[in-house]
């Protein structure tokens, strides 16, 4: 029996350094499918590896949405405003950002014409379509299963593209047309499948949580009493992680402290300002961004007490995935999903508003209370977060 074809849509994979949790899955998949179309909006950055079967199409960003005037496009454009206008739970979300929804639509009919284009009709009728993302992609093929194009729809979904209730830009149009016209929404947490479920009830069937995953590299080394406490956090430096409040809780650690970030972004140059305030019983070392072999070897390698995560706002964070697959203990922020990582058994789950005074405390006395095994860490991973195992049980769910 010959195997399905997948057309798998990314945002930039697999150029440059984003989206690195989707190599594993990639590598995982790949043997079930004939060929994979894997689309992308970008080849800026270094291109990583993919397997043999993968097949790259890139497709050009749009100058202006506004000429895409085509009678068809038209015709479209009308039917997704009259249908928000009269079936969107958030008609006046809509109208207030009603510049940026028109564009918004007529760049995701652009998309949905470039695929057509770039497949032949027997891969667009008997192919899945995926999209990593619940968004923009999952739009345009959304429309594709509107107009019968193709006829399997599915879509990974994680946080900003979960959530519809905190303004623009995370306000989310045309949502009850996505979900009317995909046929399986995978969340990657628990939490985003309940609140997909409580606002759109009538599509609870075709909505359910599928974890993602990492492979299993080995096991972190024990820290030695004799070095300092070492902490390390991986995330980009944006807003939304909160770097700055890693920077107050060793304000007032009085311990020796080894504090290493994995990643970059836009406000490196304000956090390393504010790591001048540090006293000298704190070191910092910021290594940039790593590709995921990077960070496995230095996970292998490098002892970590404790992995930390102080964000606002979450999917279910793969950087703590790897961290406890290492057997690392973890300290994060109570948002999104991470309570169904961050358990008595791998680590402290904290209030997202929590006091840094406390956090230092409690970094001190990690090597004293001796709560967390590691072993024990890491058999949660392999438990519920496993790459292989994931990512096989989710290819089940494709009919």
């Amino acid at each position: 029996m010959s195997k399905p074809n997948l057309c798998f849509f990314t945002n930039s994979f697999p150029y440059g350094k984003g989206e690195t949790f989707i190599e594993n899955e990639l590598n995982i998949i790949a043997p079930f499918f004939e060929v994979i179309y894997l689309f992308h909006k970008t080849k800026e950055g270094e291109r990583r590896a993919v397997p043999f079967n993968v097949k790259l199409i890139y497709i050009e960003t749009i100058s202006s949405p506004a000429k895409n005037r085509s009678i068809r496009s038209v015709l479209m454009l009308i039917n997704l405003v009259i249908n928000e206008l009269l079936y969107s739970r958030q008609k006046i979300m809509f109208l207030k950002n009603l510049k940026y929804n028109l564009s918004y639509a007529l760049n995701g009919i652009y998309y949905s014409n470039q695929i057509m284009r770039a497949l032949d009709s027997a891969v667009l009728k008997q192919a899945f379509f995926y999209s990593y993302w619940f968004f923009d992609w999952n739009f345009s093929l959304s429309i594709l299963k509107r107009n019968r194009v193709i006829t399997k729809n599915y879509t990974k979904a994680h946080g900003f593209d979960i959530y519809e209730d905190n303004g623009k830009p995370n306000y989310l149009p045309y949502r009850l047309f996505c979900l009317n016209n995909t046929d399986k929404v995978f969340t990657v947490s628990q939490v985003g499948a309940n609140y997909l479920k409580t606002i759109y009830p009538e599509f609870s069937s075709n909505i359910s949580c599928s974890y993602l995953g990492t492979l299993d590299a080995g096991i972190n080394p024990e820290p030695s009493p004799d070095l300092p406490i070492h902490i390390v956090s991986c995330s980009n430096i944006v807003s939304v992680k909160r770097l700055h409040l890693i920077v107050e809780i060793l304000k007032h650690c009085h311990k020796k402290i080894l504090w290493t970030h994995i990643g970059d972004g836009k406000l490196k140059k304000d956090i390393l300002l504010q790591i001048k305030s540090l006293a000298d019983n704190c070191s910092v070392n910021f290594k940039g961004q790593l590709s995921s072999s990077r960070i496995v070897e230095f996970y292998n390698q490098t002892p970590i007490d404790v992995f930390i995560n102080c964000s606002i706002s979450e999917g279910l964070p793969v950087s703590i995935m790897e961290a406890i697959s290492f057997g690392i203990p973890v300290i994060a922020t109570d948002v999104g999903g991470t309570k169904e990582i961050v358990t008595s058994v791998t680590g402290y789950l904290i209030d997202e508003t929590f006091n840094v005074k406390n956090i230092a405390t409690l970094i001190q006395n990690l090597r004293d209370d001796n709560s967390f095994n590691r072993n024990a860490i890491k058999a949660f991973w392999l438990s519920n977060f496993s790459a292989n195992y994931n990512y096989t049980q989710f290819l089940n769910s494709f009919k």
